[in-house]
């Protein structure tokens, strides 16, 4: 999200996120699924938070994630 905000002169300063990890119960344990809050900045448009939402699905990091972590996002726009 970041290199695609700043090509576009996007400001995302405030932007951040707050992860919570749940592990699994049975052995070797791992985690077993992701929740995360993502905090974007004030003043973004309906176009703009759908491109940053499509960056965050196809990032490398999220690419190279298990396909068995469940990661879920929630996207709160601050006021």
């Amino acid at each position: 999200m970041g290199i695609h905000s700043r090509r576009k002169g996007w400001d995302l300063g405030r932007a951040h996120a707050l992860v919570r990890k749940t592990m699994s119960a049975e052995q070797p344990r791992k985690i077993e699924s992701l929740d995360v809050d993502v905090h974007l900045p004030p003043g973004l448009t309906a176009e703009q938070i759908v491109f940053l939402k499509q960056a965050a699905q196809d990032c490398p990091v999220m690419r190279s994630l298990s396909d068995d972590l469940v990661v879920h996002l929630k996207w709160i726009v601050e006021v």
